[in-house]
């Protein structure tokens, strides 16, 4: 038996929140899809730990069978890992956004979040004139990443505010930028002495450098050292991933799963999909693993944008360029194969953040046969009344319970 999970970020959506209540997932054609359901279950499934903040670090760790904060140890911790880079014990670390600030008063927390995309071009620069600004002596320490997303590690950070975890293993503590949009920065700041002076240091060096301009490095996603169970003597199977996102590739490095390089792939909406299906076909179909997870960024980057055609086009290119491939592949090798279609979480266009309600998943068994086409969408999965309370009951209704 070969598993493929295909995994759509932030692909639902909330029917009361489109326009005519007809989500992306509706409009969207998805043929393959659609058949798909006619050969399996759909239903809905809570991604999104209770108490916790949905995002695409607790949704998939969930998904892949590690939820609840027993695992949980912060983005970061994930980003880092993929990063190379493997934190202490009592280290922290901290995703760094390049972000730009609206507003004309003297003060730095006067300033409003103006969003990402911030000196467009020049994001190498900016991150020097921060790497410098900072000096050598400091505990802290910028680790360059793609785009003007970096990491601020903190040596010992820990030992040095030891609370700041109790907040952010439960989902608090520093806010993501996107989810606070022209809103004052100062209501956001870190309490953290060492933290805030860095995100104020970090706006007045680009302020001097880029007098145009007014942008800081923003602090978010704080995390500990993570360790988990290693999927593979966990499940029994050998796995593999396919990703072009940091989080998505500290997580599958952490569980053991092998990481599959496309290098077209780059998490937009104009991704390699057709790539990575191959990628996945090929290491289930040559390279004898049991398992593969490919997770696509695109919907859940229109979704942050607030546009509904992007998403829905970034629906249809995982359909026809993803699901339609594997699908095939699959289906022509002779093996018997099981496929899981799903989103981590909801990203409302109208509202441009992530939600924690149930999402829908499609649960294809090769062995069974279809029946009809059904349309994929959260409404025709909330009419099965189906509920699984938790992502990792999913993986063992997948990988181990009939259809």
């Amino acid at each position: 038996m070969k598993y493929a999970v295909i995994l759509g970020d932030g692909m639902a959506d909330l029917p009361e929140a489109c326009p005519g209540g007809r989500t992306p997932l509706e409009l969207a054609r998805t043929p393959v899809l659609d058949r798909l359901c006619g050969g399996g279950e759909t239903g809905l499934v809570r991604t999104v730990p209770e108490g916790m903040a949905p995002g695409s670090d607790t949704a998939n760790l969930s998904i892949l069978g590690y939820g609840g904060k027993r695992y949980y140890r912060g983005r970061a911790s994930l980003e880092a890992l993929a990063l190379g880079i493997c934190l202490r014990v009592h280290d922290l670390a901290f995703r760094c956004d390049l972000t730009g600030l609206s507003g004309d008063g003297p003060a730095f927390e006067e300033m409003q979040m103006g969003g990402p995309g911030a000196l467009a071009g020049k994001e190498e620069e900016a991150y020097i004139s921060v790497k410098e600004a900072m000096g050598k002596e400091s505990a802290l320490s910028l680790v360059p990443g793609r785009n003007g997303k970096c990491l601020l590690l903190w040596k010992d950070g820990l030992l040095k505010s030891p609370g700041l975890m109790n907040d952010a293993a439960g989902g608090c503590g520093l806010v993501p930028p996107h989810e606070m949009m022209g809103k004052r920065i100062g209501d956001f700041l870190p309490e953290q002495r060492a933290l805030r002076k860095f995100s104020e240091d970090s706006y007045l060096a680009l302020k001097a450098r880029f007098p145009r301009e007014r942008a800081c490095f923003w602090l978010w996603g704080a995390g500990t050292a993570c360790e988990l169970p290693d999927f593979s003597e966990k499940t029994g199977l050998s796995g593999a991933a396919v990703t072009a996102t940091g989080v998505i590739k500290g997580l599958a490095l952490a569980a053991g799963l092998k990481l599959l390089s496309v290098p077209g792939a780059d998490g937009s909406l104009d991704t390699d999909y057709g790539g990575k299906a191959r990628a996945a076909l090929k290491a289930l179909l040559e390279a004898g693993m049991d398992f593969c997870y490919v997770h696509l960024e695109a919907p859940d980057a229109a979704g942050h944008k607030g546009s509904f055609e992007e998403k829905i086009r970034a629906i249809e290119n995982l359909d026809r360029l993803v699901a339609g491939p594997i699908y095939q592949g699959l289906k022509e090798s002779g093996e018997e194969f099981r496929i899981l279609v799903l989103p981590d979480h909801a990203t409302p266009a109208v509202l441009k953040i992530h939600t924690a309600g149930p999402v829908p998943y499609l649960l294809y068994d090769s062995r069974r046969k279809a029946v009809r086409s059904r349309p994929y969408c959260e409404k025709e999965a909330e009419k099965t009344g189906i509920l699984v309370p938790e992502g990792q009951r999913l993986l063992d209704r997948f990988l181990f319970k009939g259809v």
